[in-house]
């Protein structure tokens, strides 16, 4: 079995909610990249999209431990819909990278609402791809086929993205995401250092 493969057999491994609050804590971390799009973009919407996304990403932190509350998944897909960028229409690579964090918040939605974890595993695949995509897109140093592949492989940013994992994993393995306190000193851990798969820091 592969290093990878055994990474995402430990994520299925999770229950529901520990893989929720996987997914959530890899989705907290892509959010500078949402925000760094819309301020560098601007226009009527940037407000409005920043806002949307931490008004769903409190919601589902709130979630972990409140499995009670109440949520209209159609009012923040629609939402979210509005303020999601399309990245073959902008000129910001930025796009890209916001466009996925948004993709993220949807399959937790997703994942919610049918109880069905199974897309939540794509959330790590999602991060990951992410940092990959800015790699080649800035970093690939004219190579192209496997050498390419083995670059990115090595890349500094990808081993600090699947070293990231991992302690997220580890902990999130140990966790009751049920325990209030718990999940909100990880989500507390994540604000404070607020930087972003690729680096971003806002």
């Amino acid at each position: 079995m592969s290093a990878n493969a055994g990474f995402f057999q430990r994520i299925k491994g999770l229950s529901l909610a520990q893989k929720h609050l996987f997914a959530l804590a890899l989705t907290q971390r892509m959010k500078p990249n949402f925000d760094f799009f819309w301020q560098q973009r601007g226009g009527e919407l940037a407000e409005q999209a920043q806002k949307q996304f931490d008004i769903t990403l409190q919601l589902l932190w709130q979630k972990c431990y409140d499995r009670k509350l109440k949520v209209n998944y159609e009012t923040h897909f629609d939402k979210l819909d509005l303020v999601t960028p399309e990245p073959d229409e902008e000129e910001l690579y930025a796009a890209r990278p916001a466009a996925d964090a948004v993709v993220s918040l949807v399959v937790m939605l997703n994942a919610l609402e049918s109880k069905n974890d199974e897309e939540l595993v794509n959330v790590s695949k999602l991060s990951t791809a992410t940092v990959l995509g800015f790699v080649e897109a800035f970093d690939h140093q004219d190579l192209e086929g496997d050498a390419l592949k083995q670059h990115c492989f090595e890349h500094p940013m990808l081993q600090e993205e699947k070293a990231v994992q991992q302690q997220l994993l580890d902990w999130v393995e140990q966790a009751n995401p049920a325990d209030a306190e718990q999940t909100k000193a990880l989500r507390r851990e994540l604000c404070d250092h607020p930087i972003s798969n690729l680096g971003i820091e806002l």
